[in-house]
């Protein structure tokens, strides 16, 4: 009988370690569609013309109007599947957590046990996905979909390019003497406000661009940053509570009120070889402004047994006869859409 070392089993503790919803928080909205395609109407409304001058005696000057682009994204589809052998002598031996002697379930009951926590893994899983999209669109403005009995596609949601770039030389942030770390925040700030409007960045910095800022602000700007999580923080602070791999720094202030927040991302995920991967380069700045307003978006699930309908999650079960086996498959169809990509930016500082 195989048993903890401990002579006396006092309960046990599952670790389940998955994706933090960080990312999500920048697609607030859900929409579910049953097109082949969702469509996101992107109106073109500067208002920062200036009313043109004419005399007085003379007819009024006709404005310019507004135009609008229709852009269309086909969403991604996953399936995780799991299968359930009743021949698998752990429906016949104790579980963790129950007494050491008979133990304290039946066969069936340790499968169906079996069953809950796969379906349960099973959108987990799902959720990891989902997670990763979000932080892949914010951060490179396109998202790559690509697996092994799928082609490659990759959606682009059309950053314009001056908010995504590379410092070189004397301007990386591994040179505090040289570099110039607020300059280039507050450049693609005002690219992006420029661009759209878009005021108000959170600042997510990788591990590794952080330590440069850090060492950045000990030799040349030590009484800017305040790291108090009182007063205002309390609420931005709930939205990552406990969250692993993801940590609030403190606050960069500025004049009038205004300032950065700045965390640091250092989450990790499992790829399809079972290596764990950093979500975000350590080296990179990320800039996200609340206007970004992403939506995740659930197509169709197509199969006849979910009617075609579209839904986050479709799970399902069946059972195979001889030999005996139950399948279970979680199905998905998702992809997250942001409203405005020019509310974010991105910048690679060493």
């Amino acid at each position: 009988m195989d048993i903890y070392d401990l002579t006396e089993l006092l309960g046990v503790l599952e670790h389940t370690k998955q994706l933090p919803k960080f990312w999500l928080q920048f697609f607030p909205n859900e929409r579910l569609f049953t097109t082949p395609h969702v469509l996101m109407d992107e109106v073109s409304t500067d208002l920062r013309r200036l009313a043109p001058f004419v005399a007085p005696n003379v007819q009024g000057r006709v404005m310019r109007q507004d135009g609008y682009t229709t852009k269309q994204f086909a969403p991604a589809y996953v399936k995780p599947k799991d299968v359930v052998d009743p021949n698998n002598e752990q429906f016949f031996r104790r579980r963790a957590g129950e007494s050491l002697s008979t133990g304290t379930f039946s066969p069936e009951q340790r499968w169906a046990a079996t069953v809950a926590f796969l379906l349960s893994r099973q959108r987990i899983f799902i959720d990891n996905r989902l997670e990763w999209m979000a932080a892949k669109t914010i951060i490179t403005g396109m998202l790559t979909i690509e697996g092994e009995d799928y082609p490659l596609v990759t959606i682009n949601f059309n950053r314009d390019a001056s908010l995504t770039r590379t410092l070189v030389g004397a301007a990386q942030w591994s040179n505090p003497t040289t570099s110039d770390p607020f300059g280039d925040i507050r450049a693609a700030n005002r690219a992006s406000n420029d661009l759209c409007g878009a005021t108000g960045h959170t600042i997510i910095m990788g591990p590794n661009a952080f330590d440069s800022f850090s060492d950045y602000l000990t030799s040349q700007k030590k009484d800017l940053i305040n790291n108090d999580y009182r007063g205002s923080r309390t609420e931005v602070s709930l939205i990552t509570a406990g969250l692993e791999g993801v940590e609030y720094m403190g606050r960069v202030a500025g004049s009038n009120g205004a300032g950065y927040e700045i965390w640091v991302y250092s989450q990790k995920f499992e790829n399809a070889d079972g290596v764990l991967e950093d979500l975000m380069d350590p080296n990179l700045v990320v800039g996200v402004a609340s206007m970004v307003e992403g939506t995740q978006c659930f197509g169709a699930i197509k199969d006849t047994k979910a009617r075609l309908r579209a839904l986050r999650y479709f799970p399902k079960m069946w059972d195979v006869e001889d030999p005996s086996a139950t399948y279970l498959m979680t199905q998905s169809a998702p992809l997250t859409v942001p409203g405005r990509i020019n509310a974010t930016w991105s910048l690679k500082v060493q």
